[in-house]
């Protein structure tokens, strides 16, 4: 897998345990959204006959958020990646990714946890790879894979 494409999965693996505060706060921005200069008590009142009207509009609104659907597939996308990591592993990845006050290498963290190297960086790149398929990312996967091959075939050649 191409580094940078590990780099931005990994990165989504940190931000796993964000997503409800961002879907929660979007939730509210969409509810009770800003509006500059805006006073409600001029002209006397406003209209309350259209409240069942502007409560099905919010929930329209939120059902068809690019930005909140965006995040809980991927949300979907990590959570069945992790039902199928050993539980060893899940234990590394959670203390590795999920906790902020980690100071550990990966490395570290799975030594600890009983893992050798080789697995180790095996189980990481499985994950890593699950949560590409999750989120439909199949034609990164093979680009990588393709391109990797073109270097082992150049190399063999020189």
């Amino acid at each position: 897998m191409n580094k940078n494409t590990a780099n931005f999965i990994e990165d989504l693996l940190r931000d796993y345990p964000h997503i409800p505060r961002y879907i929660a706060r979007k939730k509210q921005e969409i509810k009770y959204p800003y509006r500059p200069n805006r006073d409600d008590n001029v002209g006397g009142g406003s209209f309350h006959g259209g409240k069942d009207a502007r409560a099905e509009l919010i929930l329209l609104k939120i059902e068809d958020s690019n930005f909140i659907s965006q995040f809980l597939a991927q949300k979907d996308a990590i959570e069945d990646a992790l039902l199928k990591c050993e539980p060893a592993f899940l234990e590394v990845v959670k203390e590795y990714y999920f906790d902020n006050y980690n100071t550990h290498s990966f490395r570290k963290i799975g030594m600890d946890h009983g893992y050798a190297n080789n697995s180790l960086y095996k189980q990481r790149a499985k994950l890593l790879k699950n949560i590409m398929k999750n989120l439909g990312m199949h034609h990164v996967i093979e680009r990588d894979e393709y391109k990797k091959e073109m270097q082992l075939k150049r190399h063999q050649h020189n």
